[in-house]
Parts: C-alpha cells; sequence; structure tokens
C-alpha cells in the first residue's frame, strides 16, 4: 500500500530546569464513593501504597502485617537489609515483603512474636497501628481526648495521644474499640493523617461540601481548585483524574478533561498542589486573566498577580491583527526539587502529555480527536532516541532512511496515509507544543482533518530533548 508523507521540524531554544521524577498512580475500581477514596487516591498517587493487581484495592478487607509493612516503608521512606527479616523463623528470602519487613524492623515499628514469628498475614489492631505510628512520629497533642474502652489498656497513652493530636477518631464520643482489626482503607486514611501531621503540623483539615467551595478573590485557582489545596481536596472536588504523570520539573501531573475539553492538569508536589497548566481553559486569579486575551492585556494582568507565582503564558500566533493567550503554566514559586534522572519511563510520560495536549488543541478547533497507536509511537521514539544519541535534526535518519522506510521497517500497514512533526531542543513539553502550533507546517498536521492516529516519541538522551510526532490514518 503507497504511504504518503507530510513532514515538518522546529528546532528551538534550550531552558534551564530544576526537576526530580516522582510516582504515578491509577485508579482502582473498588473505592469510587468509598468514605476513605480520597485518602486512597491521594496515597496512592505518591506512591505509598499499591493495590492487589487486578485494579482493585481491597479498601474494607484486613491490612495484614506485612501489607501495613509496606506501606510504612513506602510512606516514611524506610530501608532496611533483607537480613534483618531472616530472623524470622517463618520468612524466607523468597518472601514478596521480606524487604519491608526488614525496613520496619530495623526501624522498630514492628517487632515479632515470643516465638519467633512474624507472622506476616496476621492482621493488626486498631491499638497496635496507633502504636506503630507513634514509635516513628512524635505526636504533640493539642487537645485531651479519651476512650471509655481504652481505659486501662496497654495503648491507652498512645491512643490518647493520637486522638488529642487529630490523627484517630473513636467510633463515637465514647468508644474507639483498640482490639478491633484495621482495615487498609483504615490504614491508608492513618498513614495520610501521618504524613500532613509530619509535614505541617496536623493533620489535612476535614473537605468542605463541593458544592459550597469557592476559590477566594485573592486565590489562584483552577476548576474551583487553588494552589496550596491537598490532593484530598483536588479528587474530592474534580474527581479521579484522567491521568497522572511524572514531570521534567519533578512533580506529578493530575490531567483532567471532558473528552479533551476544559482542559487542565494540576502539579502535584508531596501531597500538595503546587501549580496548573491550562490549554484553551481560563482559571480565577484576582487580576482576570484569561484565555483570549491579547498579550499586552495578559502581560498587564500578570504584572498584578501575586509575588508567590511564577506564570509562563503561551500565545496563538496565527489570530489575526494580535496573538492572543491559549495556555498558562503557574507554579508555587516556593517549590524546588531535586534535578530528575531523565531516563526512559520520564520520557514516556511526557509523550503521554504532548499526546493529550494535540488531542485538546483538536478539540478545542472542533475536530475529532486522535486515537493513540503504540506501534506508531514505537517508531516514533526510536527516531527520537536516534536523533538524541547522535545529535542531529532531521526527518531523515543519518544512513538516509526516510519517515516511510522507518514505518515500513516496523512492519505497520494500517496506515495509507501519514504525517511527521519533529522538534528539538525544548526542555518542556509545552514549549515544545507551543513552538510546534505556532509553524504553520506542523500546525497543520495537528489539525488535519484526515489523520486518525497519533503515536509520540519523546527522548533524553545526552540532554538532546527530540520530541517526535508521527500522525496515521486507518
Amino acid at each position: 500500500m503507497q504511504k504518503h508523507w507530510i513532514s515538518a521540524g522546529v528546532l528551538g531554544t534550550l531552558a534551564m530546569i530544576l526537576a526530580a521524577p516522582s510516582a504515578s498512580a491509577a485508579p482502582f475500581t473498588d473505592v469510587e464513593n468509598h468514605w476513605a477514596e480520597a485518602e486512597i487516591q491521594e496515597m496512592t498517587a505518591a506512591g505509598h501504597i499499591q493495590g492487589y493487581g487486578d485494579g482493585t484495592f481491597g479498601p474494607d478487607d484486613k491490612i495484614s502485617r506485612a501489607e501495613a509493612s509496606a506501606m510504612l516503608t513506602r510512606g516514611f521512606d524506610l530501608n532496611g537489609d533483607s537480613e534483618t527479616a531472616l530472623q524470622f523463623a517463618d520468612l524466607e528470602t523468597d518472601h514478596p515483603f521480606i524487604h519491608y519487613i526488614s525496613a520496619v524492623t530495623e526501624a522498630g515499628l514492628f517487632e515479632g512474636y515470643e516465638d519467633n514469628l512474624f507472622k506476616p498475614e496476621n492482621s493488626i489492631t486498631r491499638a497496635e497501628s496507633a502504636a506503630t505510628l507513634e514509635r516513628e512520629v512524635g505526636f504533640d497533642p493539642q487537645e485531651t481526648a479519651s476512650f471509655a474502652d481504652a481505659v486501662g489498656h496497654w495503648a491507652q497513652d498512645t491512643i490518647e495521644n493520637l486522638a488529642g493530636s487529630g490523627i484517630i477518631n473513636g467510633y463515637d464520643s465514647d468508644t474507639f474499640a483498640p482490639n478491633d482489626a484495621v482495615t487498609r482503607a483504615e490504614f491508608a486514611t492513618l498513614l495520610s493523617d501521618t504524613l500532613h501531621y509530619m509535614d505541617h503540623g496536623a493533620p489535612a483539615p476535614p473537605e468542605e461540601d463541593n458544592d459550597e467551595r469557592e476559590p477566594t478573590d485573592e486565590q489562584i485557582a483552577a476548576q474551583g481548585v487553588a494552589i496550596g489545596e491537598t490532593t484530598s481536596t483536588l479528587t474530592a472536588t474534580l474527581g479521579t483524574p484522567e491521568r497522572v504523570t511524572p514531570a521534567r520539573q519533578g512533580f506529578d501531573w493530575h490531567t483532567y478533561h471532558d473528552s479533551y475539553e476544559d482542559f487542565v492538569s494540576f502539579a502535584v508536589y508531596e501531597n500538595e498542589v503546587i501549580g496548573f497548566f491550562t490549554l484553551h481553559t481560563s482559571f480565577e486569579n484576582p487580576a482576570g486573566l484569561e484565555k483570549g486575551m491579547s498579550c499586552s492585556e495578559a502581560d498587564t494582568a500578570v504584572d498584578e498577580l501575586s509575588e508567590n507565582v511564577s506564570i509562563d503564558l503561551g500565545y496563538d500566533e496565527h489570530i489575526p491583527d494580535e496573538d492572543v493567550l491559549v495556555h498558562a503554566l503557574v507554579l508555587d514559586q516556593d517549590f524546588d526539587a531535586p534535578f530528575p534522572d531523565q531516563d526512559e519511563t520520564l520520557a514516556a510520560s511526557s509523550a503521554e502529555q504532548m499526546f493529550d495536549y494535540v488531542n485538546a488543541e483538536r478539540a478545542y478547533h472542533g475536530l475529532e480527536t486522535l486515537t493513540s497507536s503504540d506501534e506508531i509511537a514505537a517508531v516514533a521514539y526510536a527516531h527520537s532516541l536516534d536523533m538524541a544519541e547522535n545529535n542531529y535534526f532531521n526527518h531523515n535518519s543519518l544512513d538516509g532512511r526516510t519517515p516511510a522506510d522507518r514505518f515500513n521497517e516496523a512492519n505497520i500497514s494500517d496506515y495509507s496515509y501519514g504525517g511527521e512533526n519533529i522538534s528539538g531542543g525544548y526542555q518542556y513539553v509545552h514549549d515544545s507544543h507551543r513552538g510546534l502550533m505556532n509553524s504553520p507546517g506542523h500546525r497543520a498536521n495537528i489539525l488535519r482533518d484526515n489523520f486518525d492516529a497519533l503515536g509520540v516519541g519523546i527522548s533524553y538522551a545526552n540532554g538532546n530533548p527530540r520530541y517526535t510526532q508521527k500522525f496515521g490514518r486507518e
């Protein structure tokens, strides 16, 4: 089958970045509308807890000592020698939780039983959970709290300390049920509140009614979620994100859209919203900055905004008379993180972001969105990697292969028509996207109505960012 190709390339200027890789998360099928949904999503997004591998979390299952060891190790960033856990007669080197059990044992959070057993499958009680957390964190209770059924219990002081610090609650005003087994949802919530206490001196505040939540006039917010709010607030307000991906700046992108309309990605770092990126979507701010503004109007509005945020604006240069605002990246200026490893995982996440930007652009312009093709993406990535490793920038490979040649070599036969965009030098995906959209040839490919598939490949090898977009039509 004959293939026709339209190719375009743009080489942009380099920019400095400070960033770090972070964990991403996927939603679970059994936590929607659960009382602990927000905490479970928050802890999963932070990489502290995991599900069963079949798409479920089992929020009401009793948590085992082994599972609790894993959550504590990830949440408190513990380390341990696997040899430590081998002191227990019921553990072998191939136990799936051996490293986690070693870590909590070395940290003094868990102990074995008198018969030299760890009993990893045993459940843990509410009192044991409280004692474990207190061993790691020095709580300073601000209130006095007590429960009738905890008086005289071996963990009475611990229970009262955590209750007075706002970490745990009783079932009513007078009972705690210290000997009841803890569920996975309860333990995830305990861990979430403890980590918030460690960061801020108090647990996360209770969520307000979503229908009544409105950002104040002085806040900078997107879709009702302001910078500085918690991940719990984000998920409680907007629900589960469409995608969670690590960003080059060191935070996670939590992306929301309605079939790629009303597109916004929230920057989340250590369970806090530290910024957002909007594409063809306005956001709340005291200066009245909004999409569609001219460059001069937007510059005036930016000058009025808080000194605590940095704002990067993107303009569409193909609007008659004057460039107009189409995207905004707003970040807390206090955000700081180590420089990231520029590995394949981060590059793949960046490719997912670029795929979303293309579809958000098409949705805004009234076009059908494109489907993702893993086959095409693999070819795109191979070309980006080749350009980055060999320090060149061209649609044709150094050995003379054309975009069509690379498609044919990959045995991709389902596409009769193809186009390719390449970009280089841009350190951030949104800058590369804006450069492509402001270049006539690249813009034409992105907005071509007879394409229906897209594969994006990005490489950061050797510090040479290279972006390849390959389009196809079945």
